[in-house]
């Protein structure tokens, strides 16, 4: 098992900077490897090695090119209550890996229609024999080639696009970037803080793949829009405005926290401090022990975390922190008609 401080040290190097450090030069030549092996899968493999098989519904799959922190948790529960909203009933296909947000999928979406194995053609087929559903969504389904799907949606963060624009694990690309012309639709998550350059770099990106494949790739914009604030110790909801002025200590362990920090500072607290844990790192009680220990300095300051992160330890953060549970949603700002135009289309096949 790798040690949380090492991935706390690897996010930190690789996964929250787009620039190159010591570590991502050392790891190039594990990453030459990997895309050797990549090469030699896409290109000498037999034709029809991976043989997409059509489920007896339609999928909508969503997954990005790079690992992790581009929302697609939050998303895949945008694409539910739009097919909610329209008569449609959901369900998931994921493999489960990212037990956090498993938890917060069936928190939403009732344990049955969260669907967890690798392999999901099966695991649908034999979801339908039970229960049934109009629309299948297969969570981080860009690199999944076993199931055919009817869309197949991107995710890209604006605010860390690609990263050092190098595979893993020297960067965080799990593909090279030409691959994104597998996508139907692009979104990018965080557009609100997107920056010049990185606007440049993402339209660029996908320019060259049109001109290169002929193929069009619509883009949407969205953002991570906070919607409700959970409060562990009543159980009780507050807005989020009743957060602006107050002090928070927060903190989080996710593949992007710096999107949970540039929400903080939008909503208008005072943030006091701002702790980062490893993506998926366990809240054990010396954990929760260390951030209760800054009460003392801070008496007045109220314990922040995000839904993904008290999914992990519910009970010991609410007995000891008194945590209030900052609840997202995502909202599109660009772009979002033509989102809808798609999924109707898919669901109606």
């Amino acid at each position: 098992m790798i040690p949380a401080s090492f991935k706390r040290y690897y996010q930190q190097k690789i996964a929250g900077t787009p620039r190159l450090s010591f570590l991502s030069i050392a790891l190039l030549p594990l990453a030459l490897i990997y895309r050797f092996g990549y090469a030699w899968r896409e290109s000498f493999l037999p034709k029809g090695y991976y043989r997409k098989r059509k489920a007896a519904r339609p999928v909508v799959s969503v997954g990005n090119i790079t690992c992790g922190g581009t929302g697609k948790t939050p998303f895949i529960l945008y694409l539910h209550d739009y097919f909610k909203r329209h008569g449609k009933r959901s369900a998931v296909l994921t493999r489960g890996y990212g037990r956090d947000e498993t938890r917060m999928l069936q928190e939403t979406m009732g344990e049955e229609n969260v669907i967890i194995g690798a392999d999901r053609y099966k695991k649908a087929k034999q979801y339908l024999r039970q229960h049934d559903t109009d629309v299948f969504l297969m969570d981080d389904g860009f690199q999944h080639r076993g199931l055919a799907r009817d869309c197949n949606i991107v995710l890209i963060n604006g605010m860390n696009p690609f990263g050092n624009g190098l595979l893993v694990p020297a960067g965080t690309l799990r593909e090279p970037l030409s691959m994104l012309r597998r996508a139907d639709l692009v979104v990018i998550t965080h557009a609100d803080e997107l920056m010049t350059a990185h606007e440049r770099r993402i339209y660029r990106c996908i320019e060259k793949i049109e001109k290169k494949y002929k193929k069009k790739i619509p883009v949407v914009r969205s953002r991570h829009a906070p919607d409700s604030i959970y409060e562990s110790a009543t159980k009780g909801v507050m807005r989020v405005e009743q957060l602006r002025g107050k002090q928070v200590i927060a903190f989080c362990g996710l593949g992007f926290a710096d999107g949970f920090k540039k929400t903080l500072e939008r909503i208008g607290v005072e943030l006091i401090e701002f702790v980062t844990l490893a993506d998926h790192e366990p809240y054990t009680e010396e954990a929760v022990t260390q951030l209760s220990d800054m009460r003392y300095h801070y008496p007045r300051a109220l314990y922040v975390t995000t839904e993904k992160d008290f999914v992990r330890n519910p009970h010991l953060l609410a007995e000891k922190l008194q945590v209030r549970v900052l609840k997202i949603k995502i909202a599109c700002i660009e772009g979002e008609e033509f989102l809808h135009g798609r999924l109707a289309a898919c669901s109606h096949r």
